[in-house]
């Protein structure tokens, strides 16, 4: 985003890496997020009681995720539709109003992942994959 809007690519390469890469982590995302809630998550509820709080926190940052993804695909949209419309190219002030949701969007999974960490890595880490059925 920051390279389009110094001009450091042209409006065709944007689009493109845009597409593929937005494409790419948002599957990612939702392949994380269906493993974690349908196998992790269950088997951290069966095991540890006392963090059923945070882990609740963590899947409701999985459904504020979720409804982010709609604001971000929507500009997204936008952008890319302006962009290809568009001979010159100039999706300067759509690219400014979408960066802003996607920074919000990227602070957002940032502290999500940052919570991931706090929560179950520690947990995992007391007790062994093998307590929480996640060994080989």
């Amino acid at each position: 985003i920051e390279y389009k809007l110094d001009n450091k690519l042209s409006t065709e390469i944007f689009l493109h890496q845009y597409s593929q890469l937005m494409s790419l982590m948002l599957k990612n995302l939702d392949s994380h997020h269906a493993v974690e809630d349908n196998y992790i998550f269950p088997k951290f509820y069966n095991k540890s009681k006392q963090f059923i709080y945070g882990l609740d926190l963590l899947e409701n940052d999985h459904l504020l995720i979720h409804h982010s993804i709609d604001n971000v695909i929507g500009a997204g949209n936008k952008m890319l539709t302006l962009g290809l419309g568009s001979e010159n190219g100039n999706i300067k002030d759509e690219l400014g109003k979408y960066k802003v949701i996607n920074d919000k969007f990227d602070t957002l999974l940032k502290s999500h992942l940052n919570d991931e960490e706090d929560l179950l890595i520690p947990l995992v880490n007391k007790f062994g994959e093998e307590y929480f059925g996640l060994g080989h």
